[in-house]
């Protein structure tokens, strides 16, 4: 069912639909490039440590495209596409995203990363593959797990990096910033204007998707892990790539690690607070495995390599397109 009072998707031809889908895209990364630069400027108006506004508030701030449409797919009772939002992103993050720019720009990849932060990734990936399948859907009190991993996560954040000791602070000091100093006022109006733009990009681009995902005969489940992980992974893909070019490949991993942890323990925990998420059982025959292998080969990348090269970028993709190739001929 349409939350939109004013549109009816289901009479709209497939060309109107797919045109909507883009603007609803347009309008995430659009909205959430306001909210987290309004909350950055919030956040510097009240002394917090830049370092820690981009560890904490920018890297939330930045899963809000996936926190809305997830949320919305799942309050309109379509947790296929919501679950398959979640895990299509960290695939696309790690397969596509990476993997472009590890073949393109070749990056070194910080010892921290691969002795502590992959293993966390790891961890928390296999708790939520745990949780979904255990039961087939992630409830409430699970959803409240994933939020307390979260608000632990982000306090070794700020206590690594008020410690001054740890041998992580020259890595977080890493962290690519650019936070936009403005008044208070105009902080606020851009936060709640990217409010705004959130929901309506999540609104056009999660009905558009549902209702042409029938229309074509494919499950929501197929279009959350393709069209709208993707979509919704867009700002992570033009981090990424300015970075590239600026030659700050290696925050590349960082941001991607970041990313994906987040869409699990807040997108994931925060959700499921609000609406438990079902898993569909085939999610666990090739998606599941999918996203875990490829976090897996990412942190053995990083350990024996110490880098993401053209050869490690060239695996990352093609074993995207193998995912994404058996995913869409398995729905067929």
């Amino acid at each position: 069912m349409s939350t939109n009072v004013f549109l009816s998707y289901a009479s709209m031809p497939a060309w109107v639909l797919i045109v909507l889908m883009l603007i609803g895209v347009a309008l995430l990364c659009l909205g959430g490039d306001k909210l987290t630069g309004g909350a950055a400027a919030l956040g510097l108006h009240l002394k917090i440590d830049p370092v820690i506004i981009g560890l904490t508030i920018v890297a939330v701030a930045t899963s809000m495209p996936e926190l809305f449409t997830t949320l919305l797919a799942a309050v309109m009772g379509s947790p296929d596409l919501a679950v398959g939002n979640i895990v299509g992103s960290n695939i696309v993050n790690i397969g596509l995203i990476l993997g472009l720019a590890g073949f393109f720009w070749p990056f070194k990849c910080h010892a921290h990363l691969a002795v502590q932060e992959m293993p966390i990734l790891l961890v928390v990936t296999i708790i939520f593959c745990a949780m979904g399948y255990s039961g087939g859907v992630i409830d409430r009190k699970e959803g409240f797990v994933l939020l307390g991993i979260t608000v632990v996560y982000i306090f070794s954040i700020v206590r690594r990096r008020r410690s001054n000791t740890s041998a992580s602070v020259e890595m977080l000091e890493e962290v690519p910033l650019r936070l936009p100093e403005m008044s208070v006022g105009r902080a606020v109006t851009w936060v709640l204007a990217g409010g705004v733009l959130l929901a309506a990009g999540s609104d056009l681009l999660v009905n558009s998707a549902i209702v042409e995902a029938r229309n074509l005969g494919v499950g929501e489940l197929v279009i959350g892990l393709t069209i709208v992980a993707l979509g919704t992974s867009l700002p992570e893909l033009a981090t990424v790539i300015a970075s590239s070019i600026k030659g700050q490949s290696g925050m590349a991993a960082g941001n991607i690690v970041g990313s994906n942890l987040f869409n699990m323990m807040l997108i994931g925990g925060g959700v499921s607070a609000i609406s438990p998420l079902a898993f569909s059982p085939r999610l666990f025959n090739i998606e599941i495995p999918a996203m875990f292998g490829l976090t897996v080969l990412l942190w053995l990348f990083m350990r024996r390599f110490d880098k993401v090269g053209r050869v490690e970028g060239g695996a990352l993709l093609l074993a995207y397109a193998v995912i994404i190739w058996t995913t869409v001929r398995a729905a067929a």
